[in-house]
């Protein structure tokens, strides 16, 4: 991608995230690859697509932008995500169709200090489960899952401030091999339910917990397999009872429902 026309800088950013918070799964860190796409933005909406060196094969990671002068930069991975800067407020979208690769759901946003640090924070929860059938995934839980997260403003630790705009109460991945997914969720998102639909051409299974659930930013529901919990037909007599809460945040133990 280009630099904007009026582009008078080049600024390497230091980026860092919290355990569990970025791109590549290994084992069980999570660790940058060189070549993410992390996008900078500034001013009015001005943005730029910069690529992540890595060092240390740790958390840490080095982003090189061209920009012009701004009073503050911001970061958004990955670079997919939807989103905009305006009035020196950051949003991004969670939106309804999902691809379900690890490295699409996990949003995290950041703000330069005057040292050009950047501290990735994550500004979705998250849903990971494995399944071994095909088909069209939709995900419910009775109160909205997507929609737009407006940060305010930035703690002095990174941690962003945030509004929620909700939009839908689904979200909807097509399943067109077996493994394992990951769904982005607002980062509030309460649950009535959990309702797992799957339209297999002209057949229908369903999976139903009926734990109520809210959840905080960087929180991960992780369902196990959930194929042999589908039922044919209605989500009544279905099952998913079973499942941990994992905090990506930082080290804590699993809570199991």
């Amino acid at each position: 991608l280009d630099a904007p026309a009026d582009a008078s800088l080049k600024i390497t950013f230091h980026a860092s995230h919290d355990t569990y918070s970025k791109t590549v799964l290994n084992d069980e860190t999570v660790l940058w690859e060189s070549g993410d796409k992390v996008k900078i933005l500034w001013g009015d909406n001005k943005s730029y697509e910069s690529s992540v060196l890595t060092y240390n094969s740790s958390t840490n990671a080095e982003l090189v932008a061209e920009v012009d002068a701004a009073s503050a930069y911001y970061g958004v991975y990955p670079y997919s995500a939807q989103s905009s800067l305006a009035d020196g407020k950051l949003t991004v979208k969670i939106p309804e169709q999902q691809t379900g690769l690890f490295a699409d759901a996990g949003i995290t946003v950041a703000k330069a200090d005057k040292e050009n640090n950047m501290r990735f924070k994550h500004v979705v929860s998250y849903i990971e489960f494995t399944i071994d059938r095909t088909g069209t995934l939709t995900i419910s839980g009775g109160h909205p899952l997507n929609g737009n997260v407006k940060i305010s403003e930035f703690k002095e630790s990174g941690v962003p401030e945030y509004s929620v705009s909700e939009n839908t109460s689904a979200v909807t991945l097509d399943i067109k091999a077996s493994g394992t997914y990951y769904v982005a969720i607002l980062p509030d998102a309460k649950f009535d339910y959990l309702l797992l639909t799957l339209k297999e051409g002209e057949t229908t299974y369903s999976a139903l917990s009926t734990n109520q659930i809210t959840m905080k930013p960087g929180k991960l529901i992780a369902l196990g397999n959930v194929t042999s919990r589908f039922k044919l037909g209605n989500a009544m007599g279905a099952t998913l009872e079973s499942f941990e809460i994992v905090d990506f945040s930082f080290e804590s133990p699993a809570i199991s429902f």
